[in-house]
């Protein structure tokens, strides 16, 4: 039986050696990663090769059952520029999504006992593209819109001028 209530919070840290590192990443179950839209198996390869998510401003934090095997995981930035704290990313395995409601708080509980100043807690946004769930658990709509350019590489004839 899967019970919310026996999950433990475990930041994973950058007290290690740099060549541990990156097998600390390793007990977390690719699958959670990969149950992310919009994350492709390049960005899951970077992740799982480097030890960027031990940035001193993120928190990586595993959710492990009684038995220490990881049922899921969020990570967030405190943002010191913009004040506040984006919470980039979340996956709970199949056995606890039931439990979506329960996690949301637990985790935003966490978040908003992270060691940081406490203007950096008034606001936690999140990148998502799965709104309705978010919204269907507190979360609002942002006055902000999210705006991407990409950078389309496009065949043309056409030459830029260069000073000389």
């Amino acid at each position: 039986m899967f019970d919310v209530k026996d999950l433990q919070f475990v930041r994973l840290t950058d007290d290690k050696p740099a060549f541990i590192k990156p097998s600390i990443i390793n007990l977390v179950p690719r699958q959670l990663w990969e149950q992310i839209e919009d994350l492709d198996r390049n960005s899951i390869d970077l992740i799982y090769q480097s030890s960027f998510l031990f940035d001193p401003l993120n928190w990586f934090v595993v959710m492990h059952d009684k038995e220490h095997k990881v049922q899921g995981f969020f990570w967030a930035i405190v943002c010191p520029l913009e004040r506040r704290i984006v919470l980039y990313a979340v996956s709970i395995s199949r056995n606890y999504q039931k439990y979506k409601t329960e996690l949301n708080k637990l985790i935003m509980d966490y978040l908003f006992n992270l060691p940081v100043k406490p203007e950096y807690k008034q606001l936690i946004i999140a990148e998502t593209t799965k709104a309705k769930a978010l919204e269907a658990h507190g979360w609002m709509r942002s006055k902000r819109i999210l705006m991407e350019y990409r950078n389309v590489v496009a065949e043309s004839t056409t030459t830029i001028p260069t000073d000389k």
